[in-house]
Parts: structure tokens; C-alpha cells; sequence
């Protein structure tokens, strides 16, 4: 198959089949291509947010300590080739359809399990890295842990970002059932590094690691940031296995000062299992990391942030974020799917627009913003109306916030960036 049959192929899967929690279909396939998942280490990521940026800076500070790192993440902004990385660099077309190919006479052999889309991809993705030998690989969970298809990993260590509700008809109704699937991809006696946690979640997350014998390592108890000024551009850090100080930070936002504290510990956990990780790969691998899309500025006249604050927790988030900014002239440009506590959202977005501009996502599941608007916001036909509309309202001086669906964002940012290669986009 050609790249084009490939995404089709690929994209019949993800309508046809849907997406399916659980473990039995795709320990079945790996089982049949060799174990793939099995011939490389890995960190395993997940949590409600900040997982992909923790993924990244991890990766990015494994490849300066000269290590051959594969990156796995979802879901993808532009192209499904974003979502599998060595090196930072992405898998090519050709490579992902031969690996799409191959799947595909997988499943036409008799008693092939029936892998889902993300099943598909996330086998194709651990064949590329063993293929490839990579040193390690940084896996990001797709939704929750427990039942996701990453989980059949076997990591040197766990990452949980944090909990809040969202995918609730998967996971769960409230923070406690969520953070029962999310605290799945502990493993027994392997380190967890956690996030912060309302008081009843953490309760439960420090009884299942001690059952499991998980060497436990909290975010701003036994690791962190030492300076707590928030206006300080730097991250000074600390944890048991030694400081870090005068780390410059390429992904911008106070959250991400955070996210890069659970890296580090991550990595220096990696250090006691005899990777090599100095502090010079740490502030060099930090100050590079990327991740487009979340908390990324482009433009200037007028200034465009880009942020896929995608749930509750999310907007919450990139709310505080603004608090910080100088105010000025500022147009909201919003869009959510229909999952999507979008009421709560905007009740944390809206103080920070002076005019709040509305499209739906351009996907099956994005939602009518006829259906939420308020008075005086103005809807929008599509997102580059909106986007045209935002801007000319915001003017050379103003600004313009791109926040809600990753849909929303990566429709947004391809027309801020037209020479920027697409796929088809399709709900995935």
C-alpha cells in the first residue's frame, strides 16, 4: 500500500471498529509479530493532562544523553506520522505504510484478533522501535492506562500526571474511578512518579503503588521546583537523586515547569538503572524539547496562542497561564467535541477575552456552537472565518487565544502555517 491507501486502510479501521478498551486483542497481535513491545525499555506516561508534554521532554533529554529514543504519543496535530518519532525524527510515509501493510495481512489471517485503529498503530509503533533498536522507548498512554493498548509494556518506570474528569463515559464518573484506570499502568516494584492529586485520589494511588511494592516519588514532596516565584523564567529543581539548577525551559507555561520536574525525576530514575543522564543532557534536552500546539505563541501583530486545552482541567490550566499576561485587546477563538463539559470550560476562559469567538471543530463529534453560545459571542461558519474574524477584532496590538478541541487547534495552526504538511483530518 501507498501512503494514501495506508491512511485509508487505517481510517476504515477507526470508523468501522471504533475505539475498544482492553488488552486481549492486542497482546494476541503482539504475540504474532514476535513480541515486538518486549526487545525495548520504556517510561510509560499517562494522565488527564500533561502526559504528551511530559513524553517529549523526556524523549528530548534521552536523545542528548546520546540514547536512541523512540517516542510514541496521541493523538496527532497534522499527521499520523507525528505520533511514532526516533530521535525526534518522525517515522516516514513509506515506513508507516509498510508497517500499515503488514498489519493489514495480519488481520486477514484466520483467528487474527480484531485490532482496533489505535491497536493498529500502537503495535506499528513498537515494531518500528525494535526494528530500529532504540536504547528506550517513551510511551504516552491514549486513554486512561489500565485498558489501554500501551499497557502491555513492561516500563523501568511509571509517570501519572494528574486526574481530572474527562472521557467519563470510558472511564469513569468521578476522580476516583479515573484514577483507578490511570493508576493501571503501575507495575509491580517499578518507581511511579506522581503529580498533584485531590487528597481522596492520592490516598488511593499511594495504597495501590505500596501493594504493587512501587518505590514512590510525589511532585512537590520529594521532588520539584525549588523556586516558587512564578515570574522566574527558570527551573531550579530537586529530588532524591540530586538538584538541577538553572534549567531554561523551551515549552512555555508554569505548567510546564511541573511537567519538566515529573521528567526529570523519570529520567533520574532511568539513572538508577544504569542510564547515563547528566545535568548538562537535562538542561540541554529541556531547553529544546517541542511540543506544538499546547501553550505555542505564533504571530505577533497581532500575538496567537495556541493551546489544546481539550477538557475541564485543561482550561483551568491555560486560565492561570493568562493570569499572567499583560492585558490587552483579546479575542477568544473556541470549539469543543460533544463530550465536553464546554460550560465550565469557557467559565474559565472567558475573563480573559474581550470578545469570544466560536467554531466547531471540523469533525463528527464536534459540537454546534449554536448550542452553548452566550449573547455577544459571535459564531462562526467555519475556523478560518473565525480565525479571520478573531484577528481583525484583536487588531496589530491585540491578541488571539486558540484554545479548546486539538481539532480546533491544529485546523487553526495549518492556516497560521500553510506550508505545514496535513493529512486528511478524520475524528480519530
Amino acid at each position: 500500500m501507498d501512503y494514501p491507501k495506508s491512511l485509508e486502510f487505517l481510517y476504515r479501521l477507526a470508523r468501522g471498529r471504533g475505539l475498544k478498551l482492553g488488552l486481549s486483542r492486542v497482546r494476541r497481535g503482539a504475540l504474532m509479530l514476535g513480541s515486538p513491545h518486549l526487545v525495548f525499555p520504556s517510561v510509560h506516561v499517562a494522565g488527564t493532562n500533561g502526559k504528551g508534554s511530559v513524553s517529549a521532554m523526556a524523549a528530548s533529554v534521552l536523545k542528548e544523553a546520546g540514547y536512541r529514543v523512540g517516542l510514541f504519543t496521541s493523538p496527532h496535530l497534522h499527521r499520523l506520522t507525528e505520533r511514532i518519532r526516533i530521535n525526534g525524527q518522525e517515522i516516514s510515509r513509506k515506513d508507516l505504510s509498510r508497517l500499515a501493510s503488514d498489519m493489514a495481512l495480519l488481520l486477514d489471517r484466520p483467528g487474527a484478533p480484531q485490532l482496533t485503529f489505535f491497536e493498529v498503530i500502537t503495535l506499528s509503533a513498537f515494531r518500528y522501535f525494535a526494528e530500529h533498536s532504540v536504547d528506550i522507548a517513551v510511551v504516552e498512554v491514549g486513554l486512561g492506562g489500565r485498558l489501554d493498548a500501551t499497557n502491555i509494556v513492561e516500563p523501568k518506570v511509571s509517570v501519572i500526571t494528574g486526574i481530572g474528569l474527562d472521557h467519563t463515559d470510558l472511564l469513569g464518573n468521578d476522580l476516583l474511578s479515573i484514577s483507578r484506570e490511570k493508576a493501571g499502568i503501575m507495575k509491580r516494584q517499578v518507581p511511579v512518579v506522581l503529580g498533584l492529586f485531590p487528597k481522596e485520589v492520592k490516598r488511593y494511588l499511594r495504597q495501590r503503588a505500596a501493594r504493587l511494592q512501587c518505590p514512590q516519588l510525589w511532585l512537590d514532596k520529594d521532588f520539584g521546583a525549588k523556586n516558587r516565584d512564578l515570574s522566574e523564567k527558570d527551573l531550579d529543581y530537586f529530588g532524591p537523586h540530586g538538584d538541577v539548577n538553572g534549567i531554561s525551559l523551551s515549552l512555555k507555561g508554569e505548567y510546564q515547569r511541573r511537567n519538566a520536574s515529573m521528567a526529570i525525576a523519570a529520567l533520574q530514575e532511568l539513572g538508577e538503572n544504569g542510564f547515563h543522564i547528566h545535568q548538562g543532557h537535562i538542561r540541554k534536552g529541556l531547553g529544546r524539547a517541542s511540543w506544538p500546539g499546547r501553550m505555542e505563541f505564533l504571530g505577533h501583530a497581532p500575538a496567537i496562542i495556541l493551546d489544546a486545552a481539550h477538557n475541564s482541567q485543561g482550561a483551568e490550566i491555560l486560565a492561570h497561564e493568562l493570569d499572567a499576561l499583560a492585558p490587552r485587546r483579546t479575542a477568544l477563538l473556541f470549539g469543543v467535541l460533544k463530550d465536553k463539559n464546554v460550560s465550565v470550560m469557557l467559565q474559565h476562559l472567558r475573563k480573559h477575552a474581550t470578545k469570544v469567538f466560536l467554531a466547531m471543530p471540523p469533525v463528527g463529534r464536534g459540537r454546534d456552537p449554536r448550542t452553548y453560545a452566550a449573547a455577544g459571542d459571535v459564531v462562526c461558519n467555519d475556523v478560518e472565518q473565525a480565525l479571520g474574524q478573531a484577528g481583525t477584532y484583536a487588531g496589530r496590538k491585540g491578541r488571539v487565544i486558540v484554545a479548546g478541541s486539538i481539532y480546533l487547534v491544529a485546523a487553526a495552526r495549518s492556516l497560521l502555517k500553510p506550508d505545514e504538511p496535513c493529512d486528511p483530518l478524520i475524528d480519530l
